[in-house]
């Protein structure tokens, strides 16, 4: 079993947050949030870990740049294909 989180860093690679970065847990309706981002554009990357040992999981590379501008809610869909072999970027 495996649990996904939603990891964000700006588009520059700079971090969101200087130690921490900033990300979400995704639920069990398949959703996230993520609150109180800074105008500008963004990397959103879905990231999987083991229940049991919290260590990571090689998933395939999903992935998505988005644009926050002001404070409208933005919504995305990052899609994870189980079926697709990292080699197959």
């Amino acid at each position: 079993t495996a649990i996904l989180n939603v990891q964000v860093d700006r588009e520059d690679g700079s971090p969101v947050h200087p130690k921490f970065g900033k990300g979400a847990r995704v639920d069990e309706r398949k959703q996230f949030v993520i609150e109180s981002l800074a105008q500008g554009a963004y990397k959103v990357r879905l990231q999987a870990y083991d229940t049991a040992t919290g260590d990571p999981i090689k998933v395939p590379s999903t992935e998505q740049t988005v644009t926050v501008a002001g404070n409208a809610r933005h919504e995305i869909t990052l899609v994870l294909d189980l079926t697709k072999k990292e080699d197959d970027k």
